[in-house]
C-alpha cells in the first residue's frame, strides 16, 4: 500500500481527535473469575475458578478433579452438584491449575456449592 492510500485510510478510520478506533474489540467473558464445574470428554469432571476459555478448551485455577461425586441432596446430576454442593462420601483431588480440552459443559456454581467443594476433605 502506498503512503497516500495509507493516509486516506487512516483519515477515514480516525475519530475527531485523530485516534484510530479499534475494530471488533474482544467481548469480556462474564464467567471469567467464577467458580465452575467442567465436564470433559476424556479428562473427567473438574471444579475451579475459570481463568480463560476458547472453544472447547478452558483454564482453571485451584481446580479439583471430582473422582467420585455425589450431591448433598441425592440429585445425581452435575447441575445439582453445581447448585447444592458435594456429599461427604465424594472423592476429590488436590487443588491444581489446569488446562482442560474437549470440554462438554461448563456450569457456574452457587456459593454454597463452591464452599462445599473447596472445603471438602476426603474420608477413607
Amino acid at each position: 500500500m502506498d503512503e497516500v492510500t495509507r493516509k486516506i485510510l487512516l483519515c477515514l478510520l480516525s475519530n475527531d481527535d485523530g485516534t484510530v478506533e479499534q475494530s471488533n474489540p474482544q467481548p469480556v467473558d462474564p464467567w471469567i473469575g467464577e467458580y465452575v464445574i467442567v465436564r470433559c470428554r476424556d479428562a473427567g469432571v473438574h471444579a475451579g475458578v475459570l481463568v480463560s476459555r476458547q472453544g472447547r478448551q478452558c483454564e482453571l485455577r485451584d481446580s479439583r478433579r471430582l473422582w467420585k461425586w455425589k450431591t448433598v441432596n441425592d440429585d445425581d446430576f452435575l447441575s445439582g452438584l453445581a447448585k447444592h454442593g458435594i456429599h461427604e462420601d465424594s472423592m476429590l483431588g488436590c487443588p491444581v491449575n489446569i488446562i482442560l480440552t474437549e470440554n462438554c459443559e461448563i456450569i457456574r456454581c452457587t456459593d454454597a456449592s463452591k464452599m462445599s467443594i473447596r472445603g471438602h476433605v476426603n474420608v477413607k
